[in-house]
């Protein structure tokens, strides 16, 4: 053998013995940018804009819209979630207003006490009212400053009247008078001291164990119908009658809402009565015409032969005057509908955020409570611009993979929002459907004042496929 021969012999075998393992560098990565937003969802099928599926490798079809990007991507080396933008405001999940710092607990079975926070204060104010007859009344209402120095006035139902409101009562502010203890909608009947009595105990009695945070049920109640002549709406044992009713004036009332029957008389328009009506369904007399939260969404133009009937229960009595089988109508007086609203819930309240980009997770358990274990990320809020109704979010969501656990093909993403407590945002969504689709088919800007969707700005990052067979 010839010393050239020797020579090459020695620098193939320093050849094997520096191999190293190939280092995937900038230069050997493909990075892309996906851009996703949630409104190109089937939002029949996924109602919840916080949580959906992104489609890879599928051709968009009309019959069955998805949130589809058409390429397929594999051997993904990161992936990092750039941006997100989502709305600030969505609909609260419960009916009313939260009281920072204030308990309502069991006292009797048609009664409750309040517990409440140091520092806060609950004032209970004595003053006297004459009723239309001139006879004295007193009438006791407490005034509750909670944690963030927000005043709200309870009374008794009966006494929540603009005739002794504007007349007599001296206090300057709105006052409520009704309860939400476990979703359920409970009037004010009295209140002495700190007692607060409360009526609708019989059909849904006061859990012994309430111990949760206080909230006013009327905070958001809104007018759905004002009947002046008392004759387009009437009443029955079951159910509340509206004729000539255009049906997107309901088109947000759900089961399981409230609705205040409320009868005013006289020329001073007194309120004589306030009666609670659950809600258990919700349909139009008119064939093919049923409201959107049942099965059609026919859109119904003809208002003057239109009824939309409410079934459901009266929760604390009957009205004084109705029907027992056909359709009462209280013509010499008029008529009130007010909804039970949810309130506004506002997300820029959440400390952190934790986004879930399934299938893809921490390779090692990194968290301390064992149920965000899955969690892609952990996002915050960012300082909203008064004027604007959405957020964007920020904070670390990345995750790396070695040339040992390269990520394999996918075909889906499934994204999920999750608020502080580890629990899905707008769940409301999926039980309300037309919170997002309104009954009508046109643009979603002509009914939302804003649009209830989120954007995702995600970076990937792909080995480059001539560098997949080395090493």
């Amino acid at each position: 053998m010839s010393k050239n021969d020797d020579q090459k012999d020695n620098d193939d075998q320093e050849q094997v013995l520096n191999y190293k393992p190939l280092d995937f560098k900038d230069t050997d990565i493909l990075t892309f940018t996906l851009k996703i937003n949630s409104k190109d969802r089937n939002y029949i099928r996924e109602p919840n804009p916080f949580n959906f599926e992104i489609i890879f490798n599928q051709i968009q079809t009309n019959n069955n819209p998805k949130a589809i990007i058409t390429s397929k991507f594999e051997k993904i080396k990161r992936i990092t979630l750039s941006q997100v933008s989502i709305p600030r405001y969505i609909p609260r999940d419960y009916m009313g207003e939260p009281v920072t710092g204030i308990t309502p607990v069991y006292n009797t079975a048609n009664s409750i006490s309040l517990s409440y926070y140091p520092g806060i204060n609950i004032n209970n104010t004595v003053i006297y009212v004459l009723d239309s007859s001139n006879n004295e009344i007193k009438i006791e209402v407490l005034e509750l400053v909670d944690l963030n120095n927000k005043k709200l006035y309870l009374v008794a139902a009966q006494y929540n009247n603009p005739f002794y409101l504007t007349k007599y009562i001296s206090v300057k502010a709105e006052l409520f008078s009704y309860l939400n203890i476990n979703n359920n909608i409970y009037p004010i009947t009295n209140i002495i001291g700190n007692i607060i009595y409360l009526g609708n105990t019989t059909l849904f009695p006061l859990p012994i164990n309430t111990n949760s945070r206080l909230i006013i049920g009327d905070f958001y109640k809104n007018s759905v119908m004002v009947d002046t002549e008392g004759n387009k709406i009437g009443i029955n044992t079951t159910s509340i009658q509206i004729d000539k009713a255009n049906i997107l004036n309901f088109q947000y009332l759900f089961s399981g809402q409230y609705l205040e029957y409320q009868v005013n008389t006289g020329s001073t328009n007194i309120i004589s009565e306030r009666k609670l009506f659950k809600i258990s369904s919700i349909t139009s007399k008119l064939k093919n015409s049923n409201l959107p939260n049942t099965n059609s969404y026919t859109w119904v133009d003809n208002i003057n032969n239109t009824q939309v009937i409410i079934s459901g229960i009266w929760v604390d009595g009957l009205p004084s005057r109705y029907s027992m089988a056909s359709i009462y109508y209280d013509t010499g007086n008029t008529i009130r509908l007010n909804q039970f609203n949810f309130g506004v819930r506002d997300l820029f309240d959440e400390r952190v955020f934790y986004i879930n980009l399934s299938p893809f997770t921490p390779s090692k358990d990194v968290s301390t409570d064992p149920t965000i274990n899955k969690s892609f990320g952990v996002l915050y809020p960012s300082t909203p611009n008064s004027t604007k109704d959405f957020l964007y979010l920020r904070g670390e969501a990345a995750e790396t993979y070695t040339n040992v656990n390269l990520q394999n093909t996918f075909n889906k993403i499934r994204f999920s929002l999750m608020d502080s407590n580890n629990q899905l945002i707008g769940s409301i969504y999926n039980k309300y459907q037309n919170l997002y689709n309104p009954t009508n088919n046109v643009s979603l800007t002509s009914y939302l004042p804003f649009l209830p969707d989120v954007n995702i700005i995600l970076k990937l990052e792909e080995v480059d496929k001539k560098f997949t067979n080395l090493g």
